[in-house]
């Protein structure tokens, strides 16, 4: 049987597919799918919001950071949709805007799931997303140029 090959994952976030070969790896053993052919085996990820709310999907193991990412702007999903508004933020519109953090440690855009950052295909792996900030334009100060200016982690009031 299988691991959930197939199911919407590869064609909806890209994951190249094009050096497996269907046959490959005769057993199916979810383990051996993992450890040899990425291209093919599925990483489930949960997306660990900052209000405690999570939402989950499934990439292909191959997939890089950036390219999660990027689904994540093209296909905005309700519960960090929501949460962004509770807090008064914008949703992201850029790559860049969206971190993940895993273990202590941010998540390069150009690893892959499983090789670059250690995603397990056997089970569900979890990441808390940050979202930069993108302040309003209400006269704060915001300048013109500053893209530094325009970009905070935290406000202080």
């Amino acid at each position: 049987a299988r691991r959930r090959e197939g199911a919407g994952g590869m064609a909806e976030h890209g994951g190249g597919d094009e050096r497996s070969g269907e046959g490959a790896g005769s057993g199916g053993d979810a383990a051996q799918e993992a450890a040899g052919d990425g291209g093919r085996a599925q990483c489930e990820v949960r997306f660990q919001l900052q209000n405690e709310t999570a939402f989950q999907r499934s990439y292909p193991a191959a997939a890089l950071v950036s390219e999660v990412k990027q689904s994540l702007v093209d296909d905005p999903p309700l519960e960090l949709v929501g949460y962004l508004e509770t807090v008064s933020q914008k949703y992201p519109t850029q790559v860049d805007q969206i971190r993940f953090l895993m273990l202590g440690k941010f998540l390069e855009d150009s690893h892959s799931l499983q090789h670059g950052c250690g995603f397990s295909a056997q089970d569900v792996n979890t990441v808390q997303v940050s979202v930069k900030t993108v302040p309003q334009k209400s006269g704060h100060g915001a300048k013109d140029g500053g893209s530094k200016s325009d970009i905070a982690c935290c406000t202080i009031s």
